[in-house]
């Protein structure tokens, strides 16, 4: 198993972030399947060598997974010890998460999404929309697209698009009427009428397409363009 010393940048992350969201080691025990006392020891400095996995879990559960990547891409910082040496080779970007089962309402507002948990990809998965600022990772809850990207994928949404940029065929995701959980569907417009189309494409025939008209699309909102997805053959 990989193991370091954790340096106090790490720990006094750690001790101020269950500060200020009031975490406490039994919650974190619970959160992170670490044992509490394994983890004061950790935390409190009285075990030297950490697994990393471990620093990994605790991260991710008090979401700053994004500080950490932040300073291990900062060559002065004592996190850049922990680097491994793809890390090294491979750069990765931080991307605000939308987690499963989140009602999702308005939270791609600029003032909602800094208290979103973060997460960091490597710049090589993600092309070309590499470190893009409009894009957000969320996933794939149904099989309304099973076709293309299956259930339980996680997908990189390019946000602040409008209608108009966007093409027939094109998978996207978005709100309409009520719902405050988005859906994912291909988007079709018809030039005749106006009205938007949005079509499964799914091997469960139930999903029937959503017409829009014009009259309705003040219901209709596009959280954005999904522009890559992960596979898992």
């Amino acid at each position: 198993m990989n193991q370091k010393n954790l340096p106090n940048e790490i720990i006094s992350l750690i001790k101020q972030k269950m500060k200020e969201d009031a975490v406490s080691y039994g919650e974190l025990s619970k959160e992170t399947k670490i044992p509490k006392s394994t983890l004061q020891r950790y935390i409190t400095g009285r075990t030297s060598k950490i697994p990393l996995d471990a620093i990994s879990e605790i991260a991710k559960v008090l979401h700053i997974s994004a500080d950490i990547a932040s300073a291990l891409s900062d060559k002065t910082s004592p996190l850049a010890a922990y680097r491994t040496p793809y890390q090294k080779k491979s750069p990765s970007s931080v991307y605000y998460e939308i987690p499963i089962g989140m009602p999702i309402g308005d939270v791609l507002t600029a003032d909602s999404m800094i208290h979103l948990p973060h997460m960091s990809i490597a710049d090589t998965l993600l092309g070309p929309y590499a470190g893009n600022k409009n894009l957000v990772i969320m996933h794939v809850t149904g099989d309304s697209i099973n076709n293309i990207v299956k259930k339980g994928a996680a997908i990189a949404v390019l946000t602040q698009i409008t209608i108009d940029t966007l093409h027939n065929g094109d998978i996207i995701a978005a709100l309409y009427g009520t719902e405050k959980k988005y859906i994912i569907k291909r988007f079709y417009r018809d030039k005749k009428t106006g009205d938007i189309i949005l079509r499964p494409d799914s091997t469960n025939l139930s999903f029937r397409e959503t017409v829009i008209t014009h009259e309705n699309l003040e219901k209709f909102k596009i959280l954005g363009k999904i522009v890559v997805y992960n596979v898992i053959l």
